[in-house]
């Protein structure tokens, strides 16, 4: 099963990947990530380049890196990493936007991929915060779910994975 890692910078892709991984190494091979099925360990976690996608100057078409979009179409699932804070969410939107445009480019639709969307930083002072609703009402796409995470105390980033991973199973 591969799990695919997206986010916009600073959003806490990498920290999320971390604590995973940590949990991975911490935990025996038969804790199961979702309560059956297979342990999180299985799970191939990967990380999707996305400065490709977010160097790309507004509306100016630059193909992304065919290896990324390969990983992205080849992908079980997608974990999109979101930051919370209200004045981040146009980046979060920009990049779901160009994944959607550049699987579209090639036939297919992102809304074909099983989808979740770690809504990290939930920790925020809540003048800072958009809540979920908000979020949901940006980036809302059919197949989608959501988890609230704090990545920073590996809070949410288990669910995160252990929904992708049952969302990718419906659609096998």
């Amino acid at each position: 099963m591969k799990v695919l890692y997206v986010g916009p910078a600073v959003s806490g892709r990498s920290t999320s990947l971390a604590s995973v991984q940590r949990m991975v190494r911490e935990r025996p091979r038969d804790d199961r990530a979702d309560g059956g099925g297979e342990s999180i360990a299985d799970v191939d976690l990967n990380v999707l380049s996305m400065h490709r996608w977010l160097s790309r100057p507004p509306g100016r078409v630059i193909p992304a890196h065919e290896d990324d979009i390969a990983r992205l179409l080849g992908a079980d699932a997608v974990l999109f990493v979101v930051d919370s804070q209200r004045e981040r969410l146009d980046v979060s939107l920009e990049l779901l936007d160009m994944l959607r445009a550049d699987c579209a480019a090639r036939g297919r639709s992102l809304d074909d991929i099983p989808l979740v969307f770690q809504l990290n930083k939930r920790d925020l002072e809540p003048a800072q915060l958009a809540s979920e609703e908000e979020i949901a009402a940006v980036l809302s796409t059919p197949t989608c779910r959501y988890v609230s995470s704090i990545a920073t105390r590996d809070l949410g980033t288990r669910e995160a994975v252990a929904a992708a991973v049952a969302a990718a199973r419906v659609i096998r």
